[in-house]
């Protein structure tokens, strides 16, 4: 099996999904306790998969492993799409994206 099937099969099923992004955010709490937020740390704070966040603001999975890993410049338009996905105001993500380059 591969394991965009296996993580497919998880995100269709309800108790599962919820499952994971708990611990996502548990992980999430533990890892980066006291650390000023990166995008990757909202992105967890909030529960979903880079490939949950690719979906929900139109871009690809690995564009979004790019942009937390800092190897690429977020434009703009691309942070408020992210604020808007995660629920969170625009300026924590330009914040984080701030960040995300000095940690990287």
């Amino acid at each position: 099996v591969a394991l965009s099937d296996y993580t497919r099969d998880i995100e269709a099923d309800a108790p599962r999904r919820n499952s994971v992004r708990d611990a996502r955010q548990e992980a999430n709490a533990l890892l980066y306790a006291g650390q000023p937020p990166t995008l990757r740390n909202l992105r967890l704070r909030v529960g979903i998969s880079q490939t949950q966040l690719a979906e929900r603001i139109g871009t690809s999975q690995s564009q979004v492993a790019r942009l937390e890993a800092g190897r690429q410049e977020p434009m703009l338009d691309t942070l408020d799409r992210i604020a808007d996905a995660l629920g969170i105001d625009p300026g924590e993500v330009i914040s984080a994206a701030r960040n995300t380059r000095r940690v990287a």
